[in-house]
């Protein structure tokens, strides 16, 4: 063990880090992938389609209906308890749930409106949908008021792995009793695995800010319109990306059989794991950069870059190249009929690959204060995305969604990638650290 230890301790705090974070979040991601092939196996093709059609939309509502307000108490809520603002606090709270609540009637409203003029709907009853919707926001709104609270690995083990543990115990129950379960009934199990998660949140936060205040109860201060002004931008961009990842199941979803979907999630499924790998690589990098370029060191702050794109691209481009090679395996494990997306995946996967060569540079840019430059780009290929949808899906179905959203990342990545070089002088790619590699041999 002290070798061990020893070896650790030589590598690059990145590194360690990162390793770390790759087991935790490996753990939720494993949870999450045995649900989906269990959902796929019991339902098939069109049943897991439309399953994953109506739940992209609950958690796309969900985080429409929190106004932001959870992203902006990361920010507020340790500044409250290092000036002992509690009165503040109990405002913001206050102010949350309330929000949650109204949001969630108007919201529900807009619904009813679209399901009786048709203009949207699901194989599912929509107040279920909703019901899904409000249980999505309360847990990402607890889980970052009790990060707020230094309770960051509570939050993350309540919010991905009991969460998907409930929900994959439920299902392997249901299989084990021999139960015939359809997408209405799949839907009422996610909602009942997610309410210990909700009950037990709310008691630790409730216990986290009784502790904070020590028996006082201080008078609310409600400054509830400052709060929004400052938590809807966080929205939009919090929204942006939820849609860059949701795009293609929701026009899909619109436009195609739910068989048809079923097909592209099972695929898509798997490209998550390389969206993991790179989310985590970014996570850890961006507090470290922020540090180095605050004190001026520009060396670490490529130093720390390069060290992110060489493991994000080199855990990332090992998945991607285990599911090109292997299609028909990986796709089999949800069922026979799910390798017709073998052509979907492969083009899935070239699309992750890119994305991993051009490197973290949107967060580069961020780290740099060009985060509107993200954002309006981030946007504006967004669009131009949906039109690709648009044009393509009616031409060659689930395969031309495909095709989109390879061609916008491209155009994406590289944009950013060149702006990271021109106005940072940074290098995002590998080409940095395989230039130190070739220069040494």
């Amino acid at each position: 063990m002290k070798n061990l230890s020893r070896l650790t301790d030589r590598l690059p705090l990145l590194v360690r880090k990162l390793f770390v974070s790759v087991v935790l979040r490996f753990g939720s991601l494993g949870l999450q992938f045995a649900g989906s092939i269990l959902v796929a196996r019991q339902l098939g093709a069109a049943g897991f389609g439309a399953y994953g059609y109506a739940f992209t939309w609950a958690v796309l509502i969900g985080t429409v209906l929190g106004l932001g307000m959870g992203q902006l108490s990361i920010r507020e809520v340790p500044r409250y308890l290092a000036h002992g603002e509690f009165g503040a606090l109990r405002g913001f709270v206050t102010s949350w749930l309330l929000g949650l609540v109204v949001s969630g009637l108007l919201a529900a409203g807009v619904i009813a409106l679209c399901q009786a003029e048709g203009w949207l709907q699901f194989s599912i009853p929509w107040p279920l949908v909703m019901l899904a919707a409000l249980a999505h926001a309360l847990v990402l709104g607890f889980s970052a008021l009790l990060s707020g609270f230094q309770r960051i690995l509570q939050s993350q083990f309540l919010e991905s792995i009991l969460r998907q543990g409930l929900f994959l115990g439920a299902l392997l129950i249901c299989v084990f009793l021999g139960l015939q379960l359809d997408t209405q009934n799949i839907f009422e199990i996610t909602l009942l695995a997610v309410l210990p998660v909700i009950l037990l949140m709310a008691y630790i936060l409730r216990r986290s800010m009784r502790q904070a205040m020590a028996g006082q109860t201080p008078a609310m201060q409600m400054t509830t319109l400052a709060w929004l002004g400052a938590s809807l931008p966080l929205l939009l961009t919090t929204l942006t990306t939820q849609l860059q990842t949701s795009l293609d199941t929701l026009v899909l979803g619109a436009m195609v059989d739910d068989k048809s979907l079923g097909l592209f999630r099972a695929a898509s499924r798997g490209t998550d794991l390389v969206l993991i790998a790179n989310g985590l690589a970014l996570q850890v990098l961006g507090p470290m950069l922020a540090r180095a370029l605050a004190k001026g060191d520009r060396v670490e702050a490529q130093n720390l870059i390069s060290q992110s794109a060489v493991m994000s691209a080199g855990l990332g481009l090992s998945i991607c190249a285990v599911l090109a090679i292997f299609p028909g395996f990986y796709l089999g494990l949800f069922g026979g009929e799910f390798r017709a997306a073998t052509p979907v995946l492969w083009v899935l996967v070239a699309t992750q690959a890119v994305a991993l060569l051009c490197g973290p540079s949107a967060l580069i840019l961020v780290m740099l204060r060009r985060e509107k430059l993200v954002l309006i780009a981030t946007l504006v290929v967004l669009a131009f995305n949906f039109g690709l949808k648009l044009l393509f899906i009616p031409l060659w179905g689930m395969i031309g969604a495909a095709y989109a959203t390879l061609i916008a990342v491209i155009l994406l990545r590289v944009f950013l990638t060149s702006c990271v070089i021109r106005a940072g002088g940074f290098d995002p790619t590998l080409w940095t650290p395989l230039k130190r590699r070739l220069s040494s041999d």
